[in-house]
């Protein structure tokens, strides 16, 4: 038997959990109040190129912004002489010792990127099976339901959880 919902879109409150869906022929959309983990801000600006990264060098203690390197990687002459094969690949040379520098965040953030990434697709995993279940007409308004989604929100949390 399959749940008819009068109220389109249906709006659940349960125990902090505010859920909307919104049911259409063929599908349908759901929002929902679940937190989703911060992307990291080094990382975002890593990917887009948009603000000066911040380096380090291999051989001395220099750290500053990727502005203040000696040479910018397109400028380094024989290249392919400071680098081994399957190394990490610099990001110019160091302005103290000519060595060189890298990118702070591809070592430093990519663990918390993968993180917050695998976070937030078991969080949209879960929207997804609520509004499966919704467009197939099994009460997803029912107590029983609720108490369930809320213990699986839980368990992501849980699992993710910084230790």
């Amino acid at each position: 038997m399959t749940t008819q919902y009068p109220e389109n879109p249906l709006t659940l409150k349960y125990e902090g959990l505010e859920i909307t869906v919104h049911i259409q022929d063929g599908g349908g959309t759901i929002s929902t109040n679940f937190e989703r983990a911060e992307i990291p801000e080094l990382y975002k600006f890593l990917s887009t190129g948009e603000e000066d990264r911040e380096c380090y060098c291999g051989n001395c203690d220099w750290n500053g912004p990727e502005s203040k390197l000696d040479l910018p990687l397109e400028e380094v002459d024989h290249l392919h002489d400071r680098l081994d094969a399957g190394s990490e690949v610099i990001a110019g040379t160091c302005p103290e010792c000519a060595a060189g520098c890298y990118l702070q965040a591809v070592n430093d953030y990519d663990e918390s990127l993968a993180s917050a990434t695998a976070f937030n697709g078991a969080v949209d995993a879960i929207e997804s099976l609520i509004l499966a279940h919704a467009c197939a007409g099994i009460a997803i308004g029912s107590a029983e339901y609720l108490a369930g989604v809320k213990t699986a929100i839980e368990a992501v949390s849980q699992q993710f959880a910084e230790p």
